[in-house]
C-alpha cells in the first residue's frame, strides 16, 4: 500500500506540474506550477507518514488523493486570482497616469483667467466662482468661529485650505447645488502627484455646498487637502483637477 501511495504522489505531482489548474483558470507560470506540485506532494507525504501503519482500501486511497488534489488546485486558484488582481491594479494605475497626462490644462494665459474654471467646467450659469488664495492651518474652521464641526490635521501634517468666492452675478436669486453636479476635486502641489480633497461635513465645502444666493450675493467656499508639514513649508504652484461623471480638467491656481 505504501508503494501505491507513493505512486499516487508521483502521478499527482506530475499531473499538476503539466496541467496547472485547468483550462478555465489563468495560465500559471513555471514557478507557480512547481509550487503547486510541491504543495500536493507535501500533503501526500504528510498523509502517508500519518498512515504508515494502516492499510487503506483502494476506494479510500482514491478518495483521499482526490481530496488532496482539490486542495492543491484551490491553492493554485487563489494564487492565480491574486496575481490577476495585482495585474489589474497595475493596469488601472497605468490608465490613471495616462489620463492625467492627457488631461487638458485650463486657467493659463489671458484667454482663461486663473480661478474662473469651476463654473465653466460644471456649466454653472449666473454664478462666478473665483479663487481667492489659500491658508495653511492646523484645524479648520478656526475655533473662534464657534463652528461645531471642525477638521484637524493629523500629527506631522497641515491642512491646505483653498478659498473661492462664489458670487451671484445676476439681480435674481440663483441656486448653487454642487451636490447634484457630483463635483470631485484633486489638489496638486509643486507639480507633484495629486491627492483627493478631503470629504467633510462643512457647510462651506465646495463639493457639498447647496444653497440659494440672492441677487449679487456671494459666499466663500473651500476645498481642503491634508499635506505633510515639509510640503506646507514650501508651497509653490497649486493645481486643482475637477471631475464629474464624464469629463475632467485641470487648472493652475498659482
Amino acid at each position: 500500500m505504501v508503494k501505491r501511495v507513493k505512486k499516487g504522489i508521483v502521478v499527482l505531482g506530475a499531473a499538476l506540474l503539466v496541467s496547472g489548474c485547468g483550462a478555465n483558470m489563468p495560465e500559471l507560470t513555471e514557478e507557480q506550477n512547481k509550487q503547486v506540485a510541491e504543495y500536493a506532494v507535501g500533503l501526500l507525504m504528510k498523509y502517508d507518514s500519518h498512515h504508515e501503519n494502516r492499510l487503506l482500501s483502494d476506494t479510500e486511497l482514491e478518495k483521499e488523493l482526490a481530496r488532496l488534489e482539490a486542495l492543491a488546485q484551490r491553492k493554485a486558484e487563489l494564487a492565480a486570482a491574486e496575481q490577476a488582481r495585482k495585474e489589474e491594479k497595475e493596469k488601472e494605475k497605468e490608465k490613471a497616469d495616462q489620463e492625467l497626462a492627457e488631461t487638458p490644462v485650463i486657467g493659463q494665459g489671458e484667454s482663461a483667467p486663473s480661478g474662473s474654471y469651476v463654473d465653466e467646467f460644471y456649466g454653472i450659469e449666473g454664478i462666478s466662482i473665483r479663487y481667492q488664495g489659500y491658508d495653511i492651518m492646523d484645524s479648520y474652521p478656526p475655533a473662534s468661529d464657534g463652528i461645531y464641526f471642525m477638521m484637524n490635521a493629523n500629527s506631522g501634517n497641515k491642512l491646505l485650505v483653498l478659498k473661492f468666492l462664489a458670487q451671484n452675478t445676476t439681480g435674481e436669486e440663483r441656486e448653487l447645488d454642487m451636490i447634484s453636479l457630483k463635483a470631485q476635486f484633486k489638489i496638486g502641489i509643486n507639480g507633484e502627484g495629486e491627492r483627493y480633497a478631503l470629504a467633510t461635513l462643512l457647510e462651506d465645502d465646495m463639493a457639498n455646498f447647496k444653497g440659494t444666493l440672492g441677487g449679487n450675493e456671494s459666499v466663500t467656499l473651500v476645498i481642503i487637502a491634508e499635506i505633510p508639514q515639509e510640503t506646507a513649508n514650501n508651497v509653490g504652484s497649486i493645481s486643482v483637477s475637477m471631475q464629474n461623471e464624464t469629463n475632467s480638467a485641470k487648472t493652475l491656481l498659482e
